[in-house]
């Protein structure tokens, strides 16, 4: 029901289920209604002492939404404890970081199950004996989501999270960056694409009335391909390619060609005749007369 991918620097979790009469009944095989009553969730993370201040470091310091820096340092601490239930879904939708010179660690955890009556912030940081710890028995800005009094027939287990390690002193902005990177993925759409390849461009070159510039071919290439281009007259032209930021990767020709069809071919590589990279490259044709220009693509 969960599904757990662990990264170097990261992991993420995310599944889970509902809990319902008939869910239980199913999942045991009962005839007879049964009821398991939640009296508390709590989804949280447990810091040791490595989180706190001593003689040789700073205490690591505790940021949300609604708290800015708090300092881990084994004292219990005064923190707004709201928990913003927003509209959609998931409705709740949490980051917290933990940052210091030690590093950072930063969690956006997600709760579909709304229906409690008080959900707030879990924030712990006691030294001393603390029974609701689930480690060491100690709470060094122990932190995460309590759910309590519970009062529907059903509750839904179904939460994600995400989790990065990440460099020390990572601020509060950064954190809410990453927060709606984490909420807005990028997303990649595919689809079939059309290549213009440039084989029938010169079935009536000879009809020509005016100054033409051909699709590449073939394209998309692999190591090499020919541009063409129509002329009505003598005339000094220059061909240039372009990668997807405006930049020159080389020049192709900067000089005079006769009347009529011309062509040029170009090797895949740049002015220090080094190979460019797969991608979506650019060839424009400027004259005295006349410019253009037209797409091609390089696959290796």
């Amino acid at each position: 029901y969960v599904t757990p991918k662990f990264y170097p620097f990261s992991a993420t979790l995310v599944g889970g289920m509902p809990i319902s009469v008939q869910a239980i009944k199913d999942g045991f095989g009962l005839e007879d209604d049964i009821w398991v009553h939640f009296d508390t969730l709590r989804q949280s993370w447990d810091f040791n002492e490595n989180a706190a201040e001593n003689e040789n470091r700073k205490g690591m310091k505790f940021y949300n939404a609604y708290n800015n820096g708090v300092l881990i340092d084994g004292n219990p601490d005064q923190v707004n404890k709201t928990i913003d239930i927003k509209p959609g879904s998931p409705p709740i939708r949490e980051w917290m970081l933990t940052s210091g010179d030690q590093g950072a660690f930063f969690t956006h955890t997600e709760f579909l199950d709304t229906t409690w009556k008080a959900i707030e912030l879990y924030f712990e940081d006691n030294s001393s004996i603390n029974t609701n710890d689930t480690g060491d028995k100690k709470s060094f800005g122990d932190q995460g989501i309590i759910f309590t009094k519970q009062t529907k027939d059903s509750i839904n287990l179904e939460l994600g999270f995400t989790a990065y390690f990440l460099p020390g002193s990572f601020t509060k902005d950064e954190a809410e960056q990453l927060s709606n990177f984490v909420e807005n993925p990028v997303k990649c759409a595919l689809q079939a694409i059309t290549f213009p390849t440039g084989v029938n461009d010169r079935k009536n070159v000879n009809n020509l009335r005016s100054f033409k510039l051909f699709q590449n071919y073939p394209n998309p290439f692999n190591s090499s391909t020919n541009i063409a281009f129509y002329l009505l007259k003598k005339e000094n032209v220059k061909l240039k390619i372009f990668d997807i930021t405006g930049r020159t990767v080389v020049t192709l020709a900067n000089r005079q060609f006769n009347e009529g069809l011309n062509e040029i071919h170009w090797d895949g590589k740049n002015h220090f005749n080094q190979e460019t990279p797969s991608g979506v490259y650019f060839y424009v044709i400027q004259s005295e007369s006349f410019s253009d220009v037209k797409k091609l693509i390089l696959m290796r």
